[in-house]
């Protein structure tokens, strides 16, 4: 008997976890990608830092600090008087995806933490050169997300500056050692990203249009990562109305 409740409860946690997540820009379409970081990973035959980021086929690659497999998730720590931030990256060719993933904002003691000892767990999207598209980070002091800072040059007929582009931001607080949820909606040149299923940051650009090749995972100081996802993203039939809702919360107030 307790070994049937024992199955039981097993099943029910698969079948939770083999859920789509719920959306509200896009719908999930085929799984691109599942990584629980809990069974070994492939990291990438070669980690030469004079190759070029954008340059390996598969596998997983830790261009900076330390990433280890531990309670449950893969956990990256920068490295003393090594910067920038601890990164780890992957190479997936996509257009428009739903990117899932838990993360959680770990305190590690560091012997030479970096200046301002801030901490933040982020997604970065990037082309297959490695450029830069797009960012999502949650902090301690809440969600950012945006268009980041990346080559100038045109875009779909639009002349695009290098210059980082904020979304916005929701304050929340991120308790230090907590598992949240992560969800990135990216379709054409919109994306969409939420915490626990909270109020989410919106905006759009011409770059974030571009075709994705890297995805990216990094912390300034230490972060775990766990059950990531990655979906296809297809059109949603409610997203205008869904849109308007979200645009009338994050509209500035009138003066």
């Amino acid at each position: 008997m307790k070994a049937l409740l024992l199955l039981t409860a097993f099943t029910l946690t698969s079948l939770a976890a083999a859920e789509p997540p719920k959306t509200q820009m896009t719908l999930p379409g085929k799984l691109l990608l599942s990584e629980d970081f809990v069974r070994p990973i492939t990291f990438a035959k070669s980690i030469d830092r004079k190759v070029h980021p954008g340059t390996w086929t598969e596998g997983w690659r830790a261009m900076n600090g330390t990433w280890t497999q531990v309670d449950g998730g893969i956990r990256g720590i920068v490295k003393p008087k090594v910067y920038p931030a601890a990164t780890l990256h992957l190479p997936l060719v996509y257009q428009d995806a739903i990117i899932e993933v838990e993360v959680r904002l770990d305190d590690i003691p560091l012997d030479d933490p970096p200046k301002g000892d801030f901490n933040s767990a982020g997604v970065v999207l990037r082309e297959g050169d490695a450029a830069h598209i797009g960012s999502v980070r949650l902090g301690k002091g809440g969600l950012s997300a945006g268009k980041d800072k990346t080559k100038s040059r045109e875009v779909n007929g639009i002349v695009v500056t290098d210059d980082e582009v904020s979304f916005g931001k929701q304050t929340m607080s991120v308790t230090t050692g907590e598992w949240h949820t992560l969800l990135i909606e990216v379709r054409g040149e919109e994306m969409l990203a939420t915490v626990d299923g909270g109020s989410p940051v919106f905006g759009s650009h011409p770059v974030i249009g571009l075709p994705k090749g890297i995805l990216s995972f990094g912390t300034p100081r230490s972060v775990s990562y766990r059950n990531l996802r990655v979906f296809e993203a297809l059109p949603n039939p409610a997203w205008e109305a869904n849109k308007s809702g979200i645009l009338k919360q994050t509209a500035p107030a009138k003066p």
